[in-house]
This record gives structure tokens, C-alpha cells and sequence, in this order.
């Protein structure tokens, strides 16, 4: 049972009719409806960038600029596909997300998967271009 749940908690981030299932341990007063989700490991797709930075460390290092790293999908690490990079990193949702990175004077789009209402003009999640004020 205890591997179980340790798979849950490590193997995401569960993505189901393309919504995120946010998994998390139990803690004293949750009360489920009345508390919102503050973080969450989010798949963040890197576009178009050199085969010299598919390199474990290197993006580890570009996902700290994100939030806490959880994970760099092996595909990425195989080369299998070389459009983008693929990492896994827990985010702070209540903040600005990154619609770009520089490195090296190269500008680097980054896409979140599956996460919809990402508001273009503010960079936030949980509303979008036509319900912002």
C-alpha cells in the first residue's frame, strides 16, 4: 500500500480528459472545497532549443527558474524527439507564469501542458485573455 501511494505522489503529474489531478499528502485541517491549490508539478515544454542543452544538469538548472524541479522526462533525456525539451516542475500557481526564456541571447518559448486559463496579458492561471480585467 505504501508503494502505492508513494507512486501516486511521485510519478505524476496526473493529467486525466486533459485537466491536472493535483495529488498530495494528507495534512491536518484540509478541508476539501475551502483550500486552493498554491503549487503544483506542471509539465512545461522548452521550444527550439540547441541539442548542446538537452543536458540532464542544464535543465535541471533552467527548471529551478520555474519552481522547485521534480523530474526531466526521459524521452528528452533519450533525444527520441527533438522539437523541445520536457521537464516536470512543481509551480507556484498564484504567481506570474514564464512565457519565455533568454539564454545565451536566444528567447526560449516555454508552454505549459494541459493547463487552460493562462491569462496572455499577466501571465497568471485561472483566467483567460477574455475574462481579464
Amino acid at each position: 500500500m505504501k508503494d502505492d501511494l508513494d507512486y501516486v505522489l511521485t510519478s505524476g503529474p496526473w493529467v486525466i480528459a486533459n485537466k491536472y489531478l493535483v495529488t498530495q499528502r494528507w495534512r491536518p485541517n484540509f478541508v476539501p472545497g475551502e483550500d486552493t491549490i498554491q503549487s503544483m508539478p506542471i509539465w512545461v515544454r522548452l521550444s527550439k532549443l540547441l541539442m548542446e542543452w538537452m543536458d540532464f544538469d542544464l535543465l535541471w538548472s533552467i527548471g529551478g527558474m520555474f519552481g522547485r524541479m521534480c523530474k526531466v522526462d526521459s524521452i528528452t533525456m533519450n533525444l527520441a524527439e527533438g522539437r523541445f525539451a520536457r521537464i516536470c516542475v512543481e509551480i507556484d500557481i498564484s504567481k506570474p507564469l514564464l512565457g519565455s526564456l533568454s539564454i545565451d541571447d536566444r528567447i526560449i518559448r516555454v508552454e505549459y501542458e494541459s493547463l487552460g486559463l493562462i491569462c496572455c496579458k499577466y501571465g497568471r492561471y485561472g483566467h483567460n485573455k477574455e475574462s481579464c480585467r
